[in-house]
């Protein structure tokens, strides 16, 4: 009898082991949003803008992808608190990120395993009052599709992190390698920090290579009496090797040319080109030819 419960015993510790295991995967990874430009340069003045625009977009995304994990990774090393046949509550724990305060996860999912729900949750207190301040979905069903939710203005007010803006992400990973991600942000900036709003989305294959689109509302056109906030959509290509050209489009606010159109080319290490704008306001640089694509297109609807 000893013998058979603990055998009953094993097996079931190792059911639990991997339903906890099934909950953890579904949490969003650092991994699968970090992206880097091919070489990883360093930009410098001497660059192209768009170029170094891209590379800084990319190195925000590595921020984003490292603050999440910093959240994520404070459960996946200890046991759940609470344990159901489709749910798990981890905490509360200490939030080592912010001293003196604390998290608690709760996750939840359907019966046929394919959509988890998950929120995690900060206060000052080990037993709240809490506010959540990132939730998503994950979607199981071959690569994870995840889609979250940062509101940092609640983070800010649960345990006085300071910050505002609001961030919603969504990104799916490939099966031949490579990640989609969408992001689209409210007071926070891709690459500037002025900006109010801005709609990102990058396919990134597996290969290195990698198109990026984004668009933005601020004020490019600073120093003005009365300060308006313009529209600039921007659309980058690059291969393998990091050679890239990039079609931008500035308008509204006070800026003088409506629906100028800027274009610039870079060699694999960032180093401009071509340079032309669509109305001959500056002398164009360089030759088309160099570009390793002729024309990116327009920005979709994000």
């Amino acid at each position: 009898m000893i013998l058979l419960l603990s055998a009953c015993s094993g097996s079931l510790s190792n059911a639990i082991f991997l339903e906890d295991a099934d909950f953890l995967d579904a949490l969003p990874g650092g991994e699968g949003l970090g992206v880097e430009y091919p070489g990883s340069p360093t930009p410098d003045a001497d660059d192209a803008s768009y170029f170094q625009t891209t590379v800084q977009t990319l190195d925000g995304l590595q921020d984003w992808s490292r603050l999440i994990t910093t959240v994520t990774a404070t459960v996946r090393a200890v046991p759940p608190s609470t344990r159901g046949e489709d749910y798990r509550i981890w905490g509360p724990g200490a939030w080592d990120v912010y001293p003196g305060s604390f998290l608690r996860l709760e996750m939840s999912r359907t019966s046929d395993h394919g959509l988890y729900h998950w929120t995690f949750q900060a206060s000052e207190m080990s037993d709240g009052p809490w506010t959540e301040f990132m939730t998503g979905e994950t979607w199981a069903e071959g690569d994870w599709d995840v889609e979250l939710e940062w509101d940092q203005a609640a983070l800010a007010e649960a345990i006085d992190a300071g910050g505002e803006g609001s961030l919603e992400l969504a990104y799916a990973a490939m099966e031949e390698g490579g990640v989609i991600v969408q992001i689209d942000s409210q007071g926070y900036a891709t690459a500037f920090e002025q900006a109010q709003s801005t709609r990102m989305w990058l396919d990134a294959p597996a290969d290195g290579s990698g198109e990026l689109q984004f668009a933005m509302r601020m004020d490019a056109n600073p120093g003005e009496l009365l300060p308006r906030d313009e529209d600039i959509e921007l659309i980058t290509r690059w291969d393998s090797s990091g050679t890239g050209r990039a079609d931008g489009t500035i308008e509204g606010g006070d800026y003088p040319y409506p629906g100028l159109v800027l274009t610039q080319c870079w060699s694999e290490d960032g180093v401009l080109t071509f340079k032309a704008d669509s109305e001959g306001v500056n002398p164009a640089e360089g030759s088309e030819t160099d570009c390793p694509y002729m024309d990116v297109g327009v920005v979709d609807e994000l």
